[in-house]
């Protein structure tokens, strides 16, 4: 009697426990708050641009509330001034050339320099200040892939803090283009060949107006020579 008892038990709590997966998994109307900043995920509508910026008047609103704040500020300005010179680990060729960027205490954004060896003087090759006046938007250097060599380098911009940007190649000499900037770049993941004719790097795939979504977020191998690009895969 025991044990049916038991059994009997156990098959009421089961029944319960399904009941309640199956009331939980009953789809339910879409919470109306929710919706009401759906038009956020796209970023072209006006109203995201309005409603960013009360957003941005209301912080605003609220630091300036804080007692001290002016003091602050300054202090964490002189403070950020005073660190000199940032740079990041230099990317030697097998050559001997150091490529790296570097940042001055009242740079905004790092530019990208290279020396002959260790002890030789600094050149600048991408001044990322110079671009970011003339194009009235700041640049910002996504990543940076000198040749076996040193003769040539590879690098990646972004605009206004976009995660797709632009990729050039220039010769390192003469700061010439070696080719037309390649678009749809984000994390080229750039590798050259031992000869420096070419390289293999990753691009998103064209907006046709007939790609999914997901496609498009998709970076896509390819391969490139000086002349022209293929695709991998």
């Amino acid at each position: 009697m025991r044990t049916l008892a038991a059994a009997g038990c156990i098959a009421i709590r089961s029944a319960q426990a399904v009941q309640r997966s199956a009331s939980n998994s009953v789809s339910r109307p879409p919470c109306p708050r929710l919706n009401s900043f759906r038009f956020l995920e796209q970023p072209s509508d006006p109203r995201v641009a309005a409603w960013t910026k009360q957003q941005a008047l209301a912080s605003e609103r609220i630091l300036e509330a804080i007692q001290g704040r002016s003091m602050i500020e300054q202090r964490l300005k002189s403070l950020t001034e005073s660190m000199g010179v940032s740079a990041s680990t230099p990317k030697r060729s097998a050559n001997g050339r150091w490529f790296y960027t570097r940042r001055l205490a009242k740079e905004n954004q790092a530019s990208l320099v290279w020396r002959e060896s260790q002890d030789k003087p600094e050149v600048l090759l991408v001044d990322s200040q110079a671009l970011s006046k003339a194009r009235g938007k700041p640049i910002a250097i996504q990543g940076f892939w000198p040749s076996d060599d040193g003769e040539r380098l590879a690098y990646a911009i972004q605009e206004a803090g976009s995660e797709i940007g632009s990729l050039h190649v220039i010769d390192v000499a003469s700061k010439r283009p070696l080719i037309e900037p390649i678009d749809r770049i984000r994390f080229a993941s750039l590798t050259w060949d031992r000869s420096g004719e070419g390289f293999f790097f990753s691009r998103l795939k064209k907006d046709d107006g007939k790609a999914k979504a997901s496609e498009l977020s998709a970076n896509r191998s390819r391969t490139r020579d000086l002349q022209g690009e293929h695709l991998s895969c």
